[in-house]
């Protein structure tokens, strides 16, 4: 196998159709205009040996605002592979690194989103001269099952919570609006003072995933009150948590009660896993402990992944 790796143009409409059973939904957030908001370009590159087409990878070039001669690469998802190419899976990694380097000489190439890059092992990154790899998983729930057959995997907190919230008639909307889900969003994120999506961003998401049938924003009422709202994107057969948010004062069980409802909204919708998009498995930090395991508990499967950076 000869691979040749180079830099293409596509109408954004190509952008996730390589494979589009195994694709990764995130790449489409790229769409039209949503680069903007993150102050930064598109990249997409191809991989062919010889006359056929096997990898395609969309990553983004941002500038450093104080030296614009510094050029940093970014993936927000791994490439994705012909199947009848997996195996060389390490190889056309290495030689799009490789491309990187060489073409576009940036002074840092990142693919360290563990809440959305999938199928990088430690040995890939390591031949490609990755200088810091990090171990993180996801959690993942088979949503084939019976509505009875989902709870009972969840952790006796999980399963408690949602059986009350059941009870007691919490209203599952999974068309929340924009508007609805930036509001709860900044509230959630001011708690911690930090900024969260910016409004551009939902609006993207919206415009160009939900709209056309591969993104849902839902949310969870008690008493006409949003309590919990939560953006998931889905390609193929999988669906991933994308951001979430909550009430300051919410009832309880509401941000579980969420999680259930969009997993048996989506199984009617022929999706069949869902991802609680990444998970922190070694980190100090307590925010990101507290929501790995709140993750875990739903009793999904975990996947280890990882992810890493090269500084030139």
């Amino acid at each position: 196998m000869s691979i040749r790796i180079c830099l293409t143009q596509p109408q954004p409409s190509e952008w996730n159709n390589f494979d589009r059973a195994t694709a990764h939904p995130a790449n489409t957030t790229f769409y039209g205009d949503m680069y903007k908001s993150f102050f930064s370009k598109p990249i997409f590159l191809e991989a062919w040996d010889n006359d056929i087409k096997i990898s395609q990878w969309l990553l983004r070039k941002k500038r450093n605002a104080l030296n614009p001669l510094e050029i940093s690469v970014t993936s927000m998802c791994s490439p994705q592979i012909s199947n009848t190419y997996s195996e060389d899976r390490e190889k056309i990694f290495r030689e799009y690194v490789n491309f990187i380097r060489n073409s576009l000489k940036p002074k840092k190439i990142t693919v360290l989103n563990y809440a959305l890059v999938r199928n990088l092992t430690e040995s890939m990154l390591k031949i490609s001269g990755f200088t810091h790899i990090e171990r993180y998983g996801t959690y993942t729930n088979d949503i084939r099952q019976s509505d009875e057959e989902m709870i009972k995997l969840f952790h006796d907190s999980h399963r408690n919570d949602t059986r009350k919230a059941l009870r007691d008639g919490y209203e599952y909307n999974p068309e929340l609006s924009i508007k609805q889900y930036f509001e709860l969003s900044r509230e959630t994120y001011s708690r911690s003072g930090e900024r969260g999506p910016y409004l551009s961003d939902i609006q993207n998401i919206h415009r160009h995933l939900v709209c056309n049938g591969l993104g849902l924003f839902s949310g969870v009422l008690v008493n006409g009150k949003l309590q919990a709202a939560s953006i998931i994107l889905y390609q193929g057969n999988i669906a991933y948590y994308l951001h979430g948010a909550s009430a300051t004062v919410k009832a309880r069980g509401a941000t579980t009660f969420i999680h259930y409802e969009n997993m048996k909204y989506l199984r009617r919708s022929e999706i069949n896993y869902y991802d609680f998009g990444g998970a922190r498995l070694e980190t100090d930090n307590e925010k990101a402990q507290t929501i790995s395991s709140f993750k875990a508990k739903f009793g999904g499967t975990l996947a280890e992944h990882h992810g890493g950076y090269i500084i030139d």
